[in-house]
């Protein structure tokens, strides 16, 4: 059974021959209630302090919870976002590389077909210059043939002046 400050203060005791000496039992209780009174209020505090305590630890604990998890959760986001940020970084790299083949195969093909044409091109220069030597060459033949029928018309002409009598 506990004792409450009410139950220290109300306590009677029998008087006997030779007993204690009733006044000094009474201020003994009183001593008494009035620290069982404090111990008691001391003890609603501290029960009261404890469960506010308990109240706080919880919520603590609560949000240490949350705080775990959200830090998990975080954790989780970053390397899925570092998962996709380097997949989609491979992506861009193939995709460059891909290019980069096309612009460097398509240079290849038109170094080609430039390649094709110089060597046209010079052909066709050459066949243009045999042509034109050819052209220069009948020309020239032409024109030594003309000069040789010049000096031979001249020569008749010079002859003809001979044989036609000068008039006076």
């Amino acid at each position: 059974m506990k004792l409450t400050p009410i139950d220290v203060k109300s306590q009677q005791f029998a008087t006997r021959w030779k007993g204690y000496d009733p006044e000094e039992v009474r201020q003994f209780l009183e001593m008494v209630t009035a620290d069982l009174e404090e111990l008691t209020a001391e003890n609603n505090s501290l029960k009261d302090e404890t469960k506010r305590l308990r109240a706080d630890l919880e919520e603590h604990i609560r949000r240490e919870k949350a705080l775990r998890e959200t830090m998990l959760t975080a954790q989780q986001m970053t390397k899925e976002i570092e998962e996709k940020a380097s997949k989609k970084a491979e992506l861009i790299v193939a995709e460059a590389e891909l290019r980069g083949e096309k612009v460097i195969d398509a240079a290849h093909r038109r170094g080609a077909k430039i390649t094709e044409s110089i060597v046209e091109l010079k052909h066709q220069r050459a066949n243009l210059e045999a042509v034109l030597r050819a052209t220069l060459r009948s020309h020239l033949r032409m024109l030594d043939s003309d000069s040789e029928e010049t000096k031979e018309q001249e020569a008749l002409d010079d002859k003809l002046k001979f044989l036609t009598p000068k008039s006076v």
